[in-house]
């Protein structure tokens, strides 16, 4: 990253010890100012930090961060809903009871500016909610067709794939390349 690039990105927390590739490529992709809305994928075998640099990256640019955790999916969109509600400020969260509503009122926080849009633990979601790559495909679709000017910047954080992780994750990701604003890529943490 550039001396002028640096100025303009947040900088590393201090609690975030080196990942300075790692902490370039995050601030880069949340806050490309380009049209169309964007997914990224950060994973790495467990305890690498991954989830730090998440949720570091969440807190310096204003963005949504959802913890994922396996539970069943009503338990799940109610809690999403609740983070949601605390995130917007909202009187009440909303009642989502479909991961269609969800997913389309997550990337319409991108509707008026770059906004990270970030679901850790992605693959806890999925075990109990496999339809759930095909849906946020679909949002894509949709924005691509409906609000081109949108610029929300999803992140979809979890551990090391497993070989079904690229199956899942087909419909939803183009071919991995570096998280650095294109139309989505993969960051891997060693």
């Amino acid at each position: 990253m550039s001396p002028s690039d640096a100025a303009a990105h947040p900088a590393k927390p201090d609690r975030i010890f080196d990942r300075e590739a790692e902490w370039a490529a995050l601030v880069s992709f949340v806050d490309d100012p380009r049209p169309g809305a964007t997914l990224g994928l950060v994973s790495g075998q467990r305890r690498q930090g991954k989830t730090l640099l998440l949720e570091a990256v969440a807190g310096v640019s204003d963005g949504f961060y959802f913890d994922g955790h396996a539970a069943a999916e009503a338990e799940t969109l109610r809690r999403l809903a609740e983070r949601f509600g605390e995130h917007t400020r909202a009187a009440r969260p909303p009642r989502w009871q479909r991961w269609e509503d969800a997913v389309d009122a997550l990337l319409a926080l991108g509707d008026q500016r770059p906004a990270p849009v970030i679901i850790d633990n992605f693959p806890d979601l999925v075990a109990p909610s496999p339809t759930l790559p095909s849906v946020i495909h679909g949002a894509f679709r949709r924005l691509q067709q409906v609000r081109r000017d949108n610029r929300a910047r999803l992140i979809l954080g979890g551990g090391t794939p497993s070989p079904h992780a690229p199956a899942l994750l087909r419909p939803v990701l183009p071919a991995p390349a570096r998280l650095t604003g294109a139309p989505g890529g993969a960051l891997r943490l060693p």
